[in-house]
């Protein structure tokens, strides 16, 4: 099955089932992904609506599929869009998306190297690439 073919079956039920298990959909934000979103929204323009984290899967990358993070306002909302929140800090998730994150963990490194939100953890991959941009989910 194509990457683009799976990401279009991917809906997010309230649970889904891996073999015996079932998984409560969720993403969680750590301390400083959340710090780096309330930074952000500390730095806009006043009157402008808050802005919040889109983080999104799409089909590419060496592994299959590649995360997407962008600072998206809260007009940009679509109806089958989740938010979760942390410290006041909002990242939301797409329903296609949501399936292939379940059990995420979105943080924020500032290093050297690179200062960029990623994925910390994710329980829906069974591996990813080096640069850590792309994965492939558990079947």
């Amino acid at each position: 099955m194509h990457a683009l073919q799976l990401l279009r079956r991917a809906r997010a039920p309230s649970a889904i089932f891996l073999g015996q298990h079932v998984r409560t959909l969720s993403v969680a934000i750590t301390e400083r992904c959340a710090q780096r979103i309330t930074s952000l929204n500390e730095r806009r323009k006043e009157g402008t609506l808050e802005r919040m984290l889109r983080l999104s899967v799409e089909p590419g990358g060496c592994s299959g599929f590649s995360y997407k993070f962008e600072m998206t306002d809260a007009s940009d909302m679509e109806e089958e869009d989740t938010v979760f929140e942390e410290a006041g800090a909002k990242v939301v998730v797409d329903e296609g998306s949501l399936a292939l994150l379940t059990g995420a963990v979105v943080d924020f490194e500032d290093d050297m190297l690179k200062s960029a939100f990623v994925i910390a953890e994710n329980p829906m991959s069974e591996s990813g690439c080096g640069c850590g941009t792309s994965f492939d989910v558990k079947m």
